[in-house]
């Protein structure tokens, strides 16, 4: 859930932010005085909003790397771009389940859907294998290129 209020003319300006675990948590919440919190220190400009998720101690970490002159952003060395849009991924990036289901290997080629299913630096196969054991979508469906009259019945 995102609350956005604004504020002008205030002291007490920046974001704060509640992590609760739940809707039982929202629940049972008491609210205190957000002028009370600690403002986390940001760089609207040029930080984004999803640092408000990490501790000080992390975010002076990520300042404290990303200002080191021996070590480059990743842009700069690998280029990464979406491999491949289907319009539908529910239909055309399944499951081995679903594979198999309708008959479906000749069909299909091996895919990794989301970066969530990469573990590491390196992707192999046994990585790729337990993708397909944890029933993730992992075949993106290939239809033969066939003329459209092949398919009519006559």
């Amino acid at each position: 859930m995102l609350l956005l209020g604004e504020r002008n003319g205030s002291e007490h300006t920046g974001i704060r932010t509640i992590e609760l675990e739940g809707i039982d948590d929202l629940i049972s919440y008491k609210h205190t005085a957000f002028q009370s919190e600690i403002l986390k220190n940001m760089d609207h400009s040029t930080e984004k909003w999803t640092m408000y998720f990490l501790d000080d101690a992390e975010l002076e970490l990520l300042r404290v790397l990303k200002a080191n002159s021996r070590l480059s952003l990743a842009k700069d060395a690998i280029d990464v771009d979406v491999g491949i849009v289907t319009g539908l991924n529910e239909f055309f990036v399944l499951t081995e389940e679903q594979v198999e289901k309708y008959a479906l290997r000749p069909y299909t080629q091996r895919i990794v859907g989301r970066s969530a299913h990469l573990s590491g630096i390196r992707f192999t196969d046994s990585d790729w294998a337990a993708n397909v054991e944890n029933q993730s979508p992992a075949f993106l469906l290939r239809t033969p290129d066939l003329p459209l009259d092949c398919l009519r019945d006559e």
